[in-house]
């Protein structure tokens, strides 16, 4: 009886050994198809890019041509999205981790920030904690905090007064950054998805506003990349708080 019942388990394992290895196989078949599709594209891209700039030089209408770059643009910045994370979602994209300073991160990108935000009407507020260190990719973090930062700004609600609080601390062996503010908000049904890839909110879409939906999607992968975790809260039409959490330096412990 127990042999047989040592066998049966045997056989469950090979089995789940065997259905692991298909998924992954599967896997790695569908990131190398977003690959070999986004570089497919970039060269025909390309070539319309230059040869709209030479028609530039023999058509009266620049306005046609305005509207012909501008979709050409977007087309091009969803594929390298697309190629970025198809990039990512390889296990063989590790990142090669360093100490950093996050509280110094943060403060250089809210300095950058604070320029957008005056000229966008917008009081940006911030807090940071001094002397947080993690381990991480400073130039991968700086591409998640800037895409949360821009979406603050690019999710404004013209009608309100709008404001950003940023804050950074410590909180147990963790650094978490919190970034809140006024705009349009999210839904709780679109809250569920909002880190999935080609997602688009309802509010997105009713207000015209554009975007690929990749960017929370590679900012997700980035900072799991890290160990640490992206979630959001958010009231619809009142309040939205992305808070990102991350392991703390073993020199910050």
């Amino acid at each position: 009886m127990v042999h047989n019942s040592t066998a049966s388990l045997e056989e469950a394992l090979k089995e789940l050994t065997k259905e692991r290895e298909r998924f992954k196989k599967m896997q790695t078949a569908h990131q190398q198809m977003l690959i070999d599709i986004s570089h497919g594209l970039q060269t025909p891209l390309t070539i319309l890019k230059n040869e709209l700039h030479r028609l530039k030089k023999t058509i009266d209408d620049p306005a046609r041509l305005a509207v012909c770059e501008k979709s050409l643009e977007e087309t091009s910045l969803f594929i390298y999205d697309l190629l970025r994370l198809a990039r990512l979602d390889g296990d063989e994209h590790e990142l090669t981790l360093s100490t950093i300073s996050f509280s110094t991160l943060v403060k250089e990108i809210v300095e950058y920030f604070s320029v957008l935000a005056e000229d966008a009407g917008i009081s940006l507020v911030s807090n940071i904690e001094k002397d947080i260190w993690i381990a991480g990719k400073k130039e991968k973090l700086e591409e998640v905090i800037v895409n949360l930062m821009s979406n603050s700004v690019k999710y404004r609600d013209p009608q309100k007064k709008s404001y950003i609080h940023l804050t950074v601390v410590k909180e147990n062996d963790n650094a978490i950054l919190s970034i809140t503010d006024n705009g349009y908000g999210i839904s709780k049904e679109d809250q569920k998805h909002i880190f999935t890839r080609f997602y688009r909110g309802q509010a997105t879409k009713e207000k015209g506003i554009k975007g690929s939906g990749l960017g929370l999607a590679i900012a997700d992968k980035i900072v799991k990349k890290h160990s640490g975790t992206l979630s959001v809260h958010s009231i619809a039409g009142k309040e939205t708080t992305f808070i990102l959490r991350l392991p703390l330096s073993k020199k910050d412990v």
